[in-house]
C-alpha cells in the first residue's frame, strides 16, 4: 500500500456520523450527510 502524498492529503475530508454508516436509519443523520455530499460536490465544481 502507497502512502497518500501530501499534496493530496487536502482533498481528503472525513466526517462521523452517529448512526455509523447506516445513515438512512436517522432522519437528521441523513440530512446532514447529504448536506455533506452536496458541499463535497459543490466545491469539487467551484475548485475549493
Amino acid at each position: 500500500m502507497h502512502p497518500i502524498p501530501q499534496s493530496l492529503q487536502a482533498n481528503i475530508s472525513y466526517r462521523q456520523y452517529a448512526s455509523g454508516h447506516l445513515v438512512y436509519v436517522n432522519e437528521e443523520t441523513l440530512r446532514q450527510f447529504h448536506e455533506d455530499v452536496a458541499t463535497f460536490i459543490t466545491g469539487t465544481q467551484t475548485g475549493n
